[in-house]
């Protein structure tokens, strides 16, 4: 595939598949004909594939389906992965695997009239698009300050977050408002929506009441307090 190639359209990409169908190529030769042979060709593919679908109503399903193959072909050989941010980047080790480096930026910020040291690393885990936020205390040893007592506090974001909130300064000035304020959960869900009820950083109600038994278990400890009383009533006598 050449350069000229890499600057077509979905849509120039789909005639191109279309044109040689009709021709009479067979869809195992079209594919082997347009797969990459760069990483950049691989990504040309790969980033397209959740968006072949969106042409159906315009060209056939046969185009729609070599062309998806063509990407996962592509997405395969140059082991590339699709994250769940949508972006198309290198596949890693399987697992959480994380960026042990330092941190990407470093810098002060007032916190409820302390000043406080946030380290960012951009991409700590980077399978998954998420970024880490520490807000360190400055002494040594450290202080406790207005996110935490033990003078450190960290949260973890996803990239584009950050990106949309204006760069991490400013994410770490918005969260640590948000937070003093008990407000930190409606934030983060203002940009990445609800949080699932085991996310550490959603509140739990206090003094929820405890569920009550029901069905079998309810019978089987009506049974035992009564069984408790007629014992506790024998030995009165």
């Amino acid at each position: 595939m050449s350069e000229l190639f890499l600057r077509r359209s979905q849509e120039e990409t789909l005639q191109r598949i279309q044109e040689r169908l009709d021709q009479g190529a067979a869809p195992a030769v079209i594919i082997k004909e347009m797969l990459p042979r760069t990483r950049d060709e691989a990504l040309f593919w790969g980033r397209r594939l959740a968006v072949w679908d969106e042409y159906r109503a315009i060209y056939p399903a046969q185009a729609i389906a070599v062309a998806r193959l063509i990407s996962r072909q592509a997405m395969k050989a140059f082991r590339l992965t699709m994250r769940d941010d949508g972006r198309v980047v290198e596949r890693r080790a399987e697992g959480r695997q994380r960026n042990t480096s330092q941190p990407t930026d470093t810098f002060p910020l007032v916190v409820g009239g302390d000043e406080v040291r946030v380290e960012y690393s951009e991409g700590y885990f980077p399978n998954f698009g998420t970024d880490l936020l520490y807000y360190v205390s400055p002494h040594d040893p450290a202080k406790p300050h207005a996110l935490s007592d033990t003078g450190y506090f960290s949260r973890f974001v996803p990239h584009d977050v950050v990106e949309a909130c204006g760069g991490p300064g400013a994410y770490a000035a918005l969260l640590a408002d948000a937070q003093q304020r008990g407000e930190e959960q409606s934030f983060i869900e203002a940009f990445e929506g609800p949080l699932p009820v085991t996310d550490p950083r959603r509140h739990r109600p206090e003094n929820r009441p405890a569920p009550q038994p029901g069905g079998h278990a309810e019978r089987l400890i009506a049974e035992n307090e009564k069984t408790r009383g007629s014992q506790q009533q024998g030995m009165l006598f």
